[in-house]
């Protein structure tokens, strides 16, 4: 009778697990369903894992909507900066091995012949370029019109040596930088002796059995078209490709991620040591790494925490797609989203808060109250860092924050809206309420005042921070106005065939080029081209405005010592319009935006 009644208890069990089972994934296969609905996604690849066994598996929609075909198991993606992952990947098995070490100077191999180090006693490494703290400069424009995916490595560096040039001491900040991973990817092909695609698939892609994965994707059936909001996306052929292009569907990345959660071990072979994956996951070269702060962007994988857990992983994106993946050892659990929209960043959210729910309840936890922590940080801040060195005129403007002491919290308060509340950890390190660990630090260096974070800030005087900020907006919305105030009251006068004075016509002319200028980059520009129509559009038009803007200033101060009239309106609008174009087109002169040649830059 007991062996009866233990057959009766395990059958039993056999039958109501695998229902359980299945209400959980026609549940969640309901569920994210409508997310994609809601935001208009094609298709879509999702998987959760454990480190032994595949969770859930759904695949959703269309990979081509022109030809009506399924998403299915077999169907590729390209997972856009994943593909970074898989680049560090190479590069550690690369030191395993022998071939290369992460800590010796680029010098020592022959890119160093295409880069600048202004702090040479700060020698550039393998593992600044993996953790994005070299100083160099994103990939400026010319190089999508002067090489594409088909150009050698060598070739692409010798084009891009005006970005490979230091912005800071390495070491000191993260700044991401795709161009950090195709120097990465030459080192890696030279060290090895072997091509990097090779050597990616002998050492990475087979081991992980993804033999189908590919950085140069062939139109074939099993491979999704990429869109943006509906439409076609065609593939880009970029020079950047080992950092960006990698195809393989969503197998391929179970298997990735089920690596990261065994550390190194990949259905009971050995990948990669259990060292070499902790030298990943772990940030070692910035000066917040080197504060002590352990949080941020390690080799190839970037940290995230959600609810009290951190996540390990990787997004991307790539034409028309969007891909994530993530796992946390701890928990022992991953999860992959692929999508093939690249305009469908909040439903890849929404989908991995819903599946990772059940993992990450927030449990609130102690955290030390330390006031003494929190008065001598107070202030503005200013950005030192942006990734993309030729928006940072205007980010440092637009990005400024302020904190100031709120109880025993740190607010942080942005000049264009948007707060946020940070916690002493002590030593100058900081987090979120609730969270397992600090993800920023403050630090005195060299007699300056540093928040050091995703991105990187210094201390400037409160005063002249609001001084910035809002002599920037005047500026902005005194042009706006003027521009249209002025603009109307000439075709008028052209209207009634009134005589236009130049103190007023110069202020309008010098608006109109600088409109031009930007309505030419926004709507003519192609990097792919090398002399399109908006970079001339753009070059000729910024040294108008910043000619007719000293012409008008020129114009307005003569008018003052002339005897004929000018009524107090015109006088007031003049004046506004001329020093508003004087102040913006100094600036952009001053960041040398203005003549800027985008076929050389």
């Amino acid at each position: 009778m007991k062996k009866i009644g233990l057959l009766f208890l395990c059958l039993s069990l056999m039958v109501l697990i695998p229902n359980f089972g299945l209400t959980q994934t026609k549940n969640l296969d309901q569920t994210i369903d409508a997310i994609l609905e809601k935001y208009q996604i094609p298709g879509a690849a999702i998987t959760l894992v454990n480190k032994d066994t595949v969770l859930y598996s759904g695949y959703f929609g269309l990979s081509d909507l022109e030809r009506q075909r399924a998403v299915n198991p077999d169907t590729k993606f390209t997972i856009g900066s994943i593909s970074k992952t898989f680049l560090a990947l190479g590069v550690v098995k690369a030191q395993e091995s022998g071939s290369l070490t992460i800590q010796n100077p680029l010098k020592e191999s022959s890119v160093g012949n295409f880069y600048t180090n202004y702090y040479p006693k700060s020698p550039i490494t393998l593992s600044h370029l993996l953790e994005h703290t070299s100083g160099f400069d994103e990939a400026h424009f010319d190089i999508f019109a002067r090489t594409d995916a088909q150009t050698p490595f060598q070739l692409v560096l010798k084009q891009s040596q005006s970005a490979l040039t230091t912005r800071w001491k390495p070491g000191d900040y993260f700044s991401y930088n795709t161009l950090n991973y195709l120097v990465a990817a030459a080192v890696l092909e030279e060290r090895v002796g072997d091509s990097f695609e090779s050597f990616m698939k002998r050492n990475i892609l087979d081991p992980l059995e993804m033999e189908d994965a590919s950085y140069h994707p062939q139109e074939n059936p099993d491979w999704s078209k990429g869109y943006s909001s509906s439409e076609e996306v065609p593939f880009p052929s970029l020079p950047q490709w080992p950092a960006g292009s990698l195809t393989t569907n969503l197998t391929g990345l179970q298997n990735l991620t089920q690596l990261f959660l065994t550390s190194g071990t990949y259905k009971g072979r050995k990948v990669l040591s259990p060292q070499s994956i902790q030298l990943m996951e772990t940030p070692e070269t910035s000066l917040l790494a080197r504060s002590g702060v352990k949080f941020g962007y390690g080799k190839g994988l970037m940290q995230e925490i959600i609810g009290n857990t951190v996540f390990y992983g990787h997004n991307g994106s790539y034409g028309g797609f969007l891909s994530e993946f993530g796992y946390s050892r701890k928990q022992n659990i991953g999860y992959v989203i692929l999508i093939n929209d690249r305009a469908g960043a909040k439903a890849i959210k929404e989908i991995k808060n819903v599946m990772l729910d059940p993992y990450t309840q927030e449990v609130g936890m102690d955290q030390p109250e330390l006031d003494s922590e929190l008065k001598q940080w107070e202030g503005a801040y200013q950005p030192t860092t942006f990734n993309v060195e030729l928006f940072y005129p205007f980010m440092r403007l637009i990005d400024i924050q302020v904190l100031a002491q709120k109880g025993t919290q740190l607010s942080q308060a942005s000049m264009v809206g948007g707060s946020r509340d940070w916690v002493a950890f002590g030593n100058g390190q900081f987090g979120r309420l609730g969270d397992p660990v600090p993800s920023t630090q403050f630090l005195n260096e060299e007699g300056r005042v540093l928040w050091l974070g995703e991105t990187s800030y210094y201390k400037i005087p409160v005063v002249g921070a609001y001084f910035q900020f809002y002599l920037a907006l005047t500026c902005l919305v005194v042009f706006i106005i003027t521009f249209f105030i002025i603009g109307i009251s000439l075709l008028r006068k052209l209207f009634l065939k009134k005589e236009i004075q130049k103190v007023y016509l110069f202020p309008f002319l010098a608006m109109l080029s600088f409109v031009i200028s930007i309505v030419g980059l926004g709507f003519f520009y192609n990097p792919e081209e090398l002399f399109s129509a908006g970079a001339i559009i753009y070059y000729i038009g910024s040294w108008l405005f910043f000619a007719l803007s000293l012409t008008s200033i020129y114009l307005m101060i003569h008018s003052f010592f002339r005897r004929k009239q000018v009524s107090k309106l015109m006088q007031f609008q003049v004046v506004l319009s001329s020093l508003s174009c004087l102040l913006i087109s100094t600036y952009l002169l001053y960041w040398g935006l203005v003549g800027l040649m985008l076929w050389s830059y």
